[in-house]
C-alpha cells in the first residue's frame, strides 16, 4: 500500500512471539485509536514479575487491541492473537509471513535475524486521502515466469535480464503463493467434517487390499474390509482371489442381519471390478442396498 505523507513516519520493529498471549509495546506513539486501559490484567515477564498495562491501541484493523506498558523492553506480536483473527503465520529460513486466511493477502512479513523474526510497521504521522496499491514486483515476475522457486526468481531478478535495476534480497522474494502450494500437493486435503451416518450400518465402506508380496500358509493373497461409517468398527476377511468379494459380502450381510437384526442401507466402494459384477449388483437391488461409488485411490 503506497500512502502519501506530509511528515516523516515512525518506524518500529516488533518480534513475532508464539508465547505472548497479546500484542504489546512500550510506547503508544506508533499506535492509533489509543485509549486508557481500565482492566485488571497485567503482563507477566520472564522473571515471574508483573508490569502494569496503561493503555490500549491499534496499528491496523488486523493488529488491534495492543497493550501498552512503558516498562517493556521489546514490542511483541502475539502469534496466537493473529490466529484468532483468521491469519496464517508462516516461519521459515527466509523469514516470517503473516497472511489473511480468507483473501490470501500478505499483511506483514519480516526477515529471520539470528533466531528472531522481527516484523516492521511504519505508521505515518499525517496521512493524505490519496493512496494506491502497488503489488510486490517480485510477486508479479513470479507469476509471469510460470511460478519459479525463490532461488531461481532471485537469480533472475538480480541478473538484470528482466530489465530491472533494483537488487532484491532473499526475503524480498519470500511470499506465500497459493497456486504453488496447491499445484505441488499430491492430494487434496481431507474434509474436516465428521460422519454422515446417524446410526450403525447406515453406511458401510468397503475396499480390497492386495495382492500381498508373500502368500500366507492358507494361500491368502488379498483381504477385504467393511467399515461402519458411524462407529468406525471394522471387519476384515481374507481372500484367495478378488472374485470372492461378492460371496464374502453375502456372508457379512447375513451376519449383520442375524446378530444385530438390522440391514445395511448403503455400500460405498471404489468402483473396483470386484464390486461391479452383475450378480453383485442384482444382490444389492434385491436387498434394497444403495451402491455408492467413489473414484479409485481416494481414501478420504
Amino acid at each position: 500500500m503506497s500512502i502519501m505523507v506530509h511528515h516523516k513516519s515512525n518506524s518500529q520493529f516488533w518480534l513475532a512471539d508464539s508465547a505472548a498471549s497479546n500484542h504489546m509495546t512500550n510506547s503508544s506513539s506508533v499506535l492509533k485509536n489509543v485509549r486508557e486501559y481500565h482492566g485488571s490484567s497485567q503482563i507477566q515477564v520472564a522473571n515471574g514479575g508483573h508490569i502494569p498495562i496503561t493503555k490500549v491501541g491499534d496499528i491496523t484493523p488486523t493488529f488491534k487491541n495492543i497493550f501498552v506498558s512503558p516498562k517493556l523492553s521489546t514490542s511483541l506480536i502475539s502469534v496466537g492473537q493473529l490466529v484468532d483473527v483468521n491469519c496464517d503465520v508462516y516461519f521459515s529460513y527466509n523469514g516470517c509471513l503473516v497472511q489473511d486466511q480468507v483473501s490470501g493477502k500478505v499483511i506483514a512479513k519480516g526477515p529471520k535475524v539470528g533466531r528472531l523474526f522481527p516484523l516492521h510497521f511504519s505508521i505515518p504521522r499525517c496521512l493524505s486521502f490519496a493512496c494506491t496499491t502497488v503489488q510486490n514486483k517480485s510477486e508479479v515476475w513470479h507469476k509471469r515466469l510460470g511460478h519459479p522457486n525463490s532461488v531461481v526468481l532471485s537469480r533472475l531478478l538480480n541478473s538484470g535480464l528482466l530489465g530491472n535495476k533494483t537488487q532484491f534480497s532473499s526475503h524480498d522474494v519470500f511470499f506465500y503463493c497459493s497456486t504453488c502450494k496447491l499445484s505441488k500437493s499430491k492430494t487434496l486435503p481431507f474434509p474436516s467434517h465428521g460422519s454422515h451416518a446417524t446410526k450403525c450400518f447406515d453406511i458401510i465402506h468397503s475396499d480390497v487390499w492386495g495382492p500381498t508380496p508373500i502368500i500366507s500358509h492358507a494361500h491368502y493373497k488379498y483381504f477385504v474390509t467393511f467399515i461402519d461409517d458411524y462407529s468406525r468398527f471394522t471387519w476384515v476377511y481374507f481372500l484367495r482371489s478378488k472374485s470372492e468379494v461378492f460371496y464374502v459380502f453375502k456372508s457379512f450381510f447375513a451376519y449383520i442381519e442375524t446378530q444385530f437384526s438390522i440391514g445395511i442401507k448403503v455400500l460405498r466402494s471404489d468402483s473396483g471390478r470386484e464390486y461391479m459384477s452383475h450378480e453383485f449388483h442384482d444382490f444389492l437391488q434385491q436387498k434394497g442396498i444403495v451402491s455408492h461409488r467413489s473414484c479409485p485411490y481416494t481414501p478420504q
